[in-house]
Protein backbone atom coordinates (compact mmCIF):
# COMPACT_ATOMS: atom_id res chain seq x y z
CA UNK A 1 0.00 0.00 0.00
CA UNK A 2 2.78 2.33 1.06
CA UNK A 3 4.75 1.92 -2.08
CA UNK A 4 1.65 2.31 -4.39
CA UNK A 5 0.92 5.63 -2.47
CA UNK A 6 4.57 6.62 -2.99
CA UNK A 7 4.39 5.66 -6.67
CA UNK A 8 1.29 7.66 -7.12
CA UNK A 9 2.92 10.68 -5.28
CA UNK A 10 6.00 10.59 -7.90
CA UNK A 11 3.27 10.08 -10.94
CA UNK A 12 1.65 13.15 -10.15
CA UNK A 13 4.68 14.99 -8.91
CA UNK A 14 6.85 14.21 -12.69
CA UNK A 15 3.11 15.70 -14.20
CA UNK A 16 3.34 18.87 -12.16
CA UNK A 17 6.77 19.46 -12.85
CA UNK A 18 6.38 18.38 -16.64
CA UNK A 19 3.24 21.14 -16.78
CA UNK A 20 5.67 23.61 -15.33
CA UNK A 21 8.11 22.94 -17.50
CA UNK A 22 6.57 23.75 -20.94
CA UNK A 23 6.01 27.88 -21.51
CA UNK A 24 2.88 28.67 -22.51
CA UNK A 25 2.58 31.04 -26.36
CA UNK A 26 2.37 34.04 -24.70
CA UNK A 27 5.66 33.30 -23.22
CA UNK A 28 7.10 32.06 -26.06
CA UNK A 29 5.92 35.15 -27.92
CA UNK A 30 7.31 37.47 -25.29
CA UNK A 31 10.57 35.77 -25.37
CA UNK A 32 10.64 35.55 -29.26
CA UNK A 33 9.94 39.91 -28.93
CA UNK A 34 12.86 40.30 -26.75
CA UNK A 35 15.49 38.28 -28.90
CA UNK A 36 14.26 40.17 -32.18
CA UNK A 37 14.83 43.66 -29.97
CA UNK A 38 18.30 42.47 -29.18
CA UNK A 39 19.36 41.49 -32.03
CA UNK A 40 17.49 45.35 -33.86
CA UNK A 41 19.47 46.92 -31.47
CA UNK A 42 22.86 45.01 -31.77
CA UNK A 43 22.00 45.82 -35.40
CA UNK A 44 21.79 49.66 -35.15
CA UNK A 45 25.22 49.57 -32.51
CA UNK A 46 27.13 47.78 -35.57
CA UNK A 47 26.06 49.73 -38.19
CA UNK A 48 26.35 52.54 -36.25
CA UNK A 49 30.03 51.22 -35.43
CA UNK A 50 30.92 50.04 -39.18
CA UNK A 51 30.12 53.77 -40.57
CA UNK A 52 32.28 55.79 -37.86
CA UNK A 53 35.05 53.49 -38.40
CA UNK A 54 34.39 54.41 -42.35
CA UNK A 55 34.73 57.69 -41.89
CA UNK A 56 37.95 57.18 -39.56
CA UNK A 57 39.42 54.71 -43.06
CA UNK A 58 39.80 51.96 -40.82
CA UNK A 59 38.21 49.60 -43.90
CA UNK A 60 38.92 46.23 -42.99
CA UNK A 61 37.76 46.79 -39.15
CA UNK A 62 34.45 48.36 -41.01
CA UNK A 63 34.13 45.43 -43.35
CA UNK A 64 33.46 43.33 -40.16
CA UNK A 65 31.42 45.52 -38.40
CA UNK A 66 29.45 45.56 -41.23
CA UNK A 67 29.15 41.61 -42.28
CA UNK A 68 28.51 41.43 -38.58
CA UNK A 69 25.13 43.46 -38.77
CA UNK A 70 24.58 41.99 -42.02
CA UNK A 71 24.57 38.35 -40.19
CA UNK A 72 21.83 39.61 -37.85
CA UNK A 73 19.30 40.26 -40.54
CA UNK A 74 17.61 36.46 -39.44
CA UNK A 75 17.53 37.51 -36.17
CA UNK A 76 16.18 40.68 -36.63
CA UNK A 77 13.45 39.17 -38.47
CA UNK A 78 10.08 41.16 -40.01
CA UNK A 79 10.68 45.09 -38.74
CA UNK A 80 9.70 48.43 -39.16
CA UNK A 81 10.92 50.91 -41.72
CA UNK A 82 13.34 52.42 -39.61
CA UNK A 83 14.73 48.89 -39.12
CA UNK A 84 14.45 48.08 -42.79
CA UNK A 85 16.77 51.23 -43.51
CA UNK A 86 18.94 50.15 -41.27
CA UNK A 87 19.52 46.92 -43.12
CA UNK A 88 20.03 48.97 -46.66
CA UNK A 89 22.33 50.65 -44.93
CA UNK A 90 24.35 48.02 -43.88
CA UNK A 91 24.00 45.80 -47.42
CA UNK A 92 25.67 49.31 -49.37
CA UNK A 93 27.94 49.91 -46.40
CA UNK A 94 29.32 46.35 -46.63
CA UNK A 95 29.58 46.23 -50.89
CA UNK A 96 30.96 49.82 -50.79
CA UNK A 97 33.84 48.67 -48.28
CA UNK A 98 34.23 45.00 -49.83
CA UNK A 99 34.78 47.07 -53.56
CA UNK A 100 37.26 49.36 -52.16
CA UNK A 101 39.47 46.48 -50.75
CA UNK A 102 39.03 44.79 -53.99
CA UNK A 103 40.07 47.60 -56.23
CA UNK A 104 42.78 48.57 -53.27
CA UNK A 105 44.17 44.28 -54.02
CA UNK A 106 43.74 44.59 -57.93
CA UNK A 107 46.11 47.78 -57.99
CA UNK A 108 48.41 45.88 -55.89
CA UNK A 109 48.62 43.41 -58.38
CA UNK A 110 46.90 41.44 -55.73
CA UNK A 111 44.26 39.89 -57.76
CA UNK A 112 43.32 36.50 -55.46
CA UNK A 113 42.49 38.98 -53.06
CA UNK A 114 40.64 41.66 -54.98
CA UNK A 115 38.26 38.42 -56.33
CA UNK A 116 38.00 37.29 -52.37
CA UNK A 117 36.67 40.59 -51.31
CA UNK A 118 34.34 41.16 -54.54
CA UNK A 119 33.04 38.04 -54.43
CA UNK A 120 31.85 38.10 -50.33
CA UNK A 121 30.62 41.34 -52.00
CA UNK A 122 28.61 39.22 -54.54
CA UNK A 123 27.29 37.05 -51.96
CA UNK A 124 25.50 39.75 -50.50
CA UNK A 125 24.33 41.74 -53.52
CA UNK A 126 24.53 39.25 -56.48
CA UNK A 127 22.76 41.68 -58.82
CA UNK A 128 24.82 44.60 -58.35
CA UNK A 129 26.28 45.74 -61.85
CA UNK A 130 29.43 47.54 -60.56
CA UNK A 131 30.76 44.27 -58.93
CA UNK A 132 29.81 42.07 -61.95
CA UNK A 133 31.72 44.06 -63.67
CA UNK A 134 34.83 44.37 -61.74
CA UNK A 135 34.72 40.62 -60.85
CA UNK A 136 34.26 40.11 -64.81
CA UNK A 137 37.59 42.11 -65.58
CA UNK A 138 39.47 40.81 -61.90
CA UNK A 139 39.02 37.39 -63.81
CA UNK A 140 40.57 38.99 -66.89
CA UNK A 141 43.66 40.11 -64.93
CA UNK A 142 43.74 36.61 -62.72
CA UNK A 143 43.68 34.98 -66.52
CA UNK A 144 46.52 37.08 -67.71
CA UNK A 145 48.53 36.34 -65.19
CA UNK A 146 48.42 32.95 -65.23
CA UNK A 147 51.75 30.92 -65.95
CA UNK A 148 53.71 33.74 -64.94
CA UNK A 149 52.77 33.85 -60.97
CA UNK A 150 52.91 31.01 -58.70
CA UNK A 151 49.34 29.84 -58.09
CA UNK A 152 48.26 29.54 -54.61
CA UNK A 153 48.17 25.93 -55.01
CA UNK A 154 51.76 26.01 -55.73
CA UNK A 155 52.38 28.39 -53.31
CA UNK A 156 50.74 26.35 -50.67
CA UNK A 157 53.52 23.14 -51.44
CA UNK A 158 56.38 25.70 -50.82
Amino acid sequence: MIKAVQFSLTIVLLAALSLRAQPNPAQLAEEDAVRRQEATITLHNKLTAAQEAQHKGYLVDSAKLYQEAVSLFPKVGPANAAVEAEKKQAVAGLVEIRLQLARTAQHRGNFAEANEQVSSALKIDPRNRELIDFKRENDKLILAQRGTVPSAETLAKV
